[in-house]
C-alpha cells in the first residue's frame, strides 16, 4: 500500500517540468495569498495573546470529530458495496488523504487519487476496482451534502441576517442559490447515467471516452448504475454530510470566532456562511487543499457579517493551523501502515 503512496509522489517528480511549475506556483499562489491576509489586515502576532485558548482546543477537538465521522461515511459506502474493510482501515486511509491534500502538490485530487490506490491495494483481488470507486462515490456524497447545506445557509442569511449583501458575498450568495440545485440534479442524473446515454450526442461522448479511457468509463456508468440498488446508504450518506459532517466544519469556525470575538451575530453569521458557502471554495483545484483561496472567502464573509478585519482574518488563518495540526496526523497513521507492512515482511522471511 504504501508503494502506491510513493509511486505517486515518485511519479510527480518524474513529470514534465510543466506539471512540476505548476505544483510549485500553486504553493507560492498558496503563501501570496495567505502573506496579503496577514498584511492587508494588520495581523500581528500579539493579536493571538488575545486568545482563549480553550475554545481554540474545543475547534481542533470538533475537527478531528469531523474527519472521524468522514471516515465513518466512507466505511458505510464500502459496506454498502461489499467490500471488507475495518473501520480503523477506513480511519486510517482517510487520515493519509486529507495528509496529502494538505502536502502533496495535486490537493483534493491528489488525497483521492493517494486514498483509491491505497484502498484498491488493501481490498482483495476482485474487490479493487469497487474500492477505489467509493473514494469517487464518498467525494459526490460529501459534495451533495454540501449543496444541500450551502443553498439552505444561503437561504437562512438572505432571509434573517441583519446585513446587507454587498460586493463578493452577494455573487457568492447568488451563485450557491442558483448552482446548487442545477449541480444536485447533475448529481442526480449521473446516478441515472444508463438512461441518459439513450440521447444519440450523449452515447456518441460517452463511446469516445470510454474508447479514449480503455472502458474506464464504462466501469464509472455501470457502478453508477449499481448504486441505485444501494440507494438507501447512498442518500443516507448525503444526508449525513449535509446535517453532521458539514455542520461540525460551521461548529469549529464557530469556535475559534468565540476565543477572541465573543458570541455575537457576527461570529455566528459568518460562521455559517463560510462552514457552507465559503467551505465551496475548497473545490477549487487552485492550492494545495485549497489554503489561501479558502481563507481569503472566509475573510469576506466574517467582513461581510460586521467583523473587523484583523479578527475577520484571524478566524481563517487558525482554521487553517488547525487544519494542518490535524492533517499531520494522517503521517502517524502512514507510519504505521508502513511498520505493519515491514512487520509481516519480517516474519514472511523468518517463515
Amino acid at each position: 500500500m504504501f508503494k502506491k503512496l510513493q509511486l505517486y509522489i515518485t511519479d510527480f517528480f518524474k513529470s514534465s517540468f510543466a506539471k512540476k511549475l505548476l505544483g510549485v506556483c500553486k504553493f507560492l499562489f498558496a503563501a501570496v495569498l495567505i502573506y496579503f491576509l496577514t498584511g492587508s489586515c494588520g495581523v500581528k502576532l500579539q493579536h493571538f495573546e488575545q486568545l482563549k485558548w480553550h475554545y481554540v482546543a474545543s475547534a481542533g477537538g470538533v475537527l478531528l470529530l469531523q474527519n472521524f465521522f468522514v471516515a465513518l461515511r466512507w466505511w458505510w459506502l464500502l459496506r454498502a458495496f461489499k467490500v471488507e474493510a475495518s473501520f480503523f482501515t477506513a480511519l486510517s486511509l482517510t487520515m493519509q488523504g486529507l495528509f496529502c491534500m494538505l502536502f502533496l502538490p495535486g490537493g483534493t485530487v491528489a488525497a483521492d487519487l493517494c486514498k483509491a490506490a491505497l484502498s484498491a491495494g488493501a481490498s482483495a483481488a476482485g474487490q479493487k476496482f469497487d474500492a477505489a470507486f467509493t473514494v469517487l462515490l464518498d467525494r459526490v456524497c460529501g459534495l451533495a451534502g454540501l449543496l444541500m447545506l450551502s443553498f439552505f445557509a444561503a437561504f437562512y442569511y438572505i432571509s434573517w441576517a441583519p446585513y446587507h449583501l454587498v460586493g463578493e458575498i452577494s455573487y457568492l450568495l447568488k451563485g450557491v442559490m442558483i448552482g446548487s440545485p442545477v449541480l444536485l440534479v447533475i448529481i442526480y442524473g449521473a446516478f441515472h447515467a444508463d438512461k441518459l446515454l439513450k440521447i444519440p450526442l450523449l452515447q456518441r461522448l460517452y463511446d469516445w471516452c470510454n474508447s479514449w479511457s480503455k472502458d474506464f468509463f464504462k466501469q464509472i456508468v455501470e457502478s453508477l448504475c449499481i448504486c441505485r440498488s444501494a440507494k438507501k446508504q447512498v442518500i443516507g450518506c448525503m444526508l449525513f454530510s449535509a446535517l453532521v459532517t458539514f455542520p461540525l466544519i460551521i461548529l469549529c469556525i464557530y469556535f475559534i470566532g468565540r476565543s477572541f470575538a465573543g458570541s455575537g451575530d457576527s461570529v455566528f453569521y459568518g460562521a455559517i456562511l463560510s462552514g457552507s458557502a465559503g467551505e465551496l471554495t475548497g473545490l477549487l483545484p487552485l492550492t494545495p487543499g485549497s489554503i489561501g483561496v479558502r481563507d481569503v472567502i472566509f475573510l469576506k464573509c466574517f467582513q461581510a457579517c460586521g467583523l473587523g478585519n484583523e479578527s475577520a482574518a484571524l478566524i481563517p488563518l487558525i482554521f487553517t493551523a488547525l487544519l494542518f495540526i490535524t492533517g499531520s496526523t494522517g503521517a502517524l497513521f502512514m507510519l504505521n501502515m508502513l511498520w505493519k507492512k515491514s512487520s509481516r515482511s519480517k516474519k514472511n522471511q523468518s517463515v
